[in-house]
């Protein structure tokens, strides 16, 4: 019987020259870091108050979409009643019931 052989995908550290296994995310960075830069990251005084998390719990960097009315604008809003995402230029036209993209 054969053995079907895998290889397995591992996401490396974000920091250049850096190749070990990422753990963790930086949400507001949106930076995969592993153990040892995570620390770094915390302890810095610029980042030390960044939610750090593991990389599972991450949240998701949305893509930036522009608004097909307002193309110098980005979409930020989703209207809960037409199901078309906004941008915050399109909201103030209209009765929209808003939700945060990043909620959605």
């Amino acid at each position: 019987m054969d053995i079907p052989s895998t290889a397995q995908y591992f996401l490396e550290c974000d920091i250049q020259e850096c190749e070990r296994n990422c753990e963790f995310y930086c949400n507001p960075c949106h930076q995969r870091l592993c153990k040892q830069y995570r620390d770094e990251h915390l302890k810095s005084l610029e980042t030390q108050i960044h939610e750090v998390v593991l990389y599972q719990r991450r949240r998701r960097q949305l893509p930036v979409e522009k608004c097909k009315i307002h193309p110098t604008k980005d979409v930020d809003m989703f209207c809960e009643e037409c199901l078309v995402p906004l941008c915050s230029r399109c909201a103030t036209k209209g009765n929209h019931q808003f939700v945060d993209l990043e909620t959605v």
